[in-house]
């Protein structure tokens, strides 16, 4: 039986591999869908607002050179002391000017030791 949940995150997932077929898989976006992703994580234009300066956010990025390597995803922060810079959990500094969105990272699980 589908549930209406369902039905939203299938319309979900068709809206997004339309636009970027390639760059998700499905039963990503719909696993994401049902943990509530959608609601809470909403992709920033850094044209509309630059990512914030020393704070770990989720970035994307594209790449230059030829032969021209794959668009992606990665975790870092706009670095406050090398301008124009931004500091990826890979330990590298990397062209700001690359990232072209950004979303805040969501909120940790609630552990209980």
């Amino acid at each position: 039986m589908t549930t209406e949940l369902d039905k939203k995150a299938e319309a979900y997932v068709e809206s997004l591999t339309r636009v970027e077929p390639a760059r998700f898989h499905r039963s990503d976006i719909s696993y994401a869908y049902y943990c509530g992703y959608q609601e809470a994580q909403k992709w920033i234009a850094v044209s509309e607002q630059p990512c914030p300066i020393d704070v770990r956010v989720m970035m994307w990025f594209t790449t230059i050179g030829e032969p021209k390597g794959p668009d992606g995803v990665t975790i870092g922060k706009a670095s406050a002391y090398e301008l124009g810079q931004f500091w990826d959990d890979s330990g590298m500094y990397r062209p700001l000017e690359r990232v072209t969105h950004w979303q805040n990272l969501p909120k940790p699980p609630d552990v209980k030791s």
